[in-house]
């Protein structure tokens, strides 16, 4: 399964890091297969802060995909996200008037159930294998959701297509951890998590 460590050090629920967020870049870069980077403002991201993460990644020679993080309600925010991004990931909605090349790169998270199937028929025209997040926190209200599909429900609904599903949310040790899922995404529970694996302080990348 692929790590994807995501930075995060404050949530609109009032939740907030004791880590400073350059540890948690730090910690993210060294053990993360992926990087997961917010640029939606309420949890304290933004296209500039993704932007000099990239620039970090660069200048250090660190090939990792790089993922923005972010509900992106308008298709102009997806592609300043693009264009910095490997990925970014896109709530509740598909952006039709994204060009197809971009619709390639999109990570979908569903607002509801439903939205799975849409979502997979949407990217077979642009990708040959979906990919998506199966959020298990409600964004409205930061508590754990009921209605979150399993990973195997997902798989089962694949028509022919595999989708890339990632788990999320609620994560802190290797036992949360869905064996069906492909990749599982890291944010508030980082540090924990990876002292659970017994991981470090990772080398400090200035």
């Amino acid at each position: 399964m692929t790590l994807i460590a995501e930075v995060e050090a404050v949530s609109p629920f009032g939740w907030r890091s004791r880590w400073p967020e350059e540890y948690l870049l730090d910690l993210a870069l060294e053990h993360g297969d992926w990087l997961s980077i917010h640029t939606e403002e309420r949890w304290g991201g933004s296209i500039e802060g993704l932007a000099e993460v990239r620039r970090r990644m660069t200048r250090h020679g660190i090939d990792k995909p790089l993922v923005a993080k972010g509900i992106h309600r308008s298709d102009s925010a997806l592609r300043q996200a693009l264009a910095v991004a490997d990925y970014a990931l896109v709530v509740g909605r598909w952006p039709h008037g994204l060009e197809p090349d971009l619709q390639a790169r999109l990570i979908f998270e569903p607002s509801y159930p439903g939205q799975v199937v849409l979502a997979i028929s949407e990217f077979v025209s642009v990708s040959a294998r979906p990919r998506l997040v199966l959020n298990r926190r409600d964004l409205d209200t930061g508590e754990r959701s009921t209605d979150t599909p399993s990973p195997s429900l997902v798989k089962g609904l694949h028509r022919g297509n595999d989708p890339w599903v990632v788990q999320a949310s609620f994560i802190e040790t290797d036992a949360d951890l869905d064996p069906v899922a492909d990749a599982y995404l890291v944010g508030s529970n980082l540090v924990e998590f990876l002292e659970a694996r017994g991981l470090g302080m990772a080398e400090v990348v200035g």
